[in-house]
């Protein structure tokens, strides 16, 4: 495997569902790289954001959810085109993401809140916000137990 210079200060890496792109967010360059796997080479870099601290990939790999804590919003991006698409503002440090197999909603931690929101991918809106620990990072999502 060859090396391959995509961004500095990456933490935010998602990768496609079907695995033809990687995803990384630059914390200090405000940027998202797509990597292309088979040809391991930049495909794009999308800019314009304060801090791309955390990404993810919906599983039906047509968009990307990216949060920035630094500028209090998540940024949503259109995989196949590799533009955003919209975002929602308003938030309290977002950092966490896990888009739900419904596609459309979206599980974000709050880290200034202390909260969970599910944010509707559509609509570009929050639906609810319930609280959580101090501080929450990830976030993951599941089946009800039985």
């Amino acid at each position: 495997m060859r090396d391959l210079h995509a961004a500095s200060v990456t933490e935010g890496v998602a990768v496609s569902p079907d695995g033809s792109t990687v995803w990384f967010g630059s914390n200090d360059s405000g940027t998202v790289t797509v990597v292309d796997t088979k040809s391991w080479s930049v495909a794009a870099t999308l800019r314009g954001f304060g801090m791309p601290y955390r990404v993810g990939i919906s599983p039906d790999g047509s968009l990307a959810v990216i949060c920035d804590p630094k500028d209090n919003k998540i940024h949503i991006a259109d995989v196949r085109t590799r533009k955003v698409i919209g975002e929602v503002g308003s938030l309290g440090s977002p950092r966490g993401v896990k888009i739900a197999p419904d596609n459309r909603t979206v599980f974000v931690t709050l880290g200034r809140d202390n909260a969970v929101a599910a944010i509707d991918l559509v609509d570009h809106k929050v639906l609810w916000t319930v609280p959580v620990g101090t501080s929450p990072d990830g976030v993951g999502y599941g089946p009800l137990p039985r």
